[in-house]
């Protein structure tokens, strides 16, 4: 058995590792993820060179995972304790109601997002929609002015999904509610 590197890397919701060895990879190997005993294949692995190899590491449990490179030929190689996998992210904000605004007036100022160990999580609307006017970063800060042009007061529910940088994902839903504007466009007084 030989002992490899491995270098992290993260873009967007993937988290990447090179790895790295004095021995050989063969064009049939493969990356797996070992936590007591259980093994998981990586999301995607390649082979870049005989020395090195890219794996996306898939979704994980919490513990320290020994890293395992098998080649085609059955040879092993591997990082005791490669990849440290932590919580899951967890929201700022409670799920339900974020609050009203009146159309066409209030401006939105929310925050549904999520970090895992004091780091921000990327955040997406992974069901529903945002009144029109509205838009949220991907760290979850909702903006904007409602422009929904509603004719009765309408709840808007949205469920957001938060996912760290290794790739673990926790959900929560909200919604917003957009009075209806009673003051016309261009008037200064109710109903006129």
């Amino acid at each position: 058995m030989a002992y490899i590197t491995y270098t992290p890397s993260v873009t967007g919701n993937t988290s990447k590792w090179t790895l790295s060895a004095w021995v050989k990879f063969d064009t049939g190997a493969t990356v797996n993820f070992v936590l007591s005993g259980t093994s998981t294949a990586a999301s995607s692995s390649s082979r870049v060179s005989s020395i090195l190899m890219t794996a996306v590491v898939p979704a994980l449990s919490e513990g320290t995972y020994e890293v395992n490179v098998t080649n085609g030929s059955g040879s092993l190689s591997n990082a005791p304790n490669g990849v440290d996998v932590d919580g899951t992210p967890v929201f700022n904000t409670p799920s339900g109601s974020l609050g009203s605004l009146v159309d066409n007036e209030d401006s939105a100022n929310f925050n549904v997002g999520a970090t895992e160990d004091g780091v921000a999580s990327n955040v997406s609307i992974t069901s529903g929609s945002l009144p029109s006017g509205l838009s949220m970063s991907g760290t979850g800060s909702i903006t904007g002015i409602p422009a929904a042009n509603v004719s009765s007061d309408t709840i808007y529910n949205i469920t957001v999904t938060a996912v760290d940088s290794e790739n673990q994902s926790s959900s929560r839903n909200f919604s917003i509610t957009v009075l209806e504007n009673y003051l016309q466009a261009g008037s200064t007084t109710f109903g006129a």
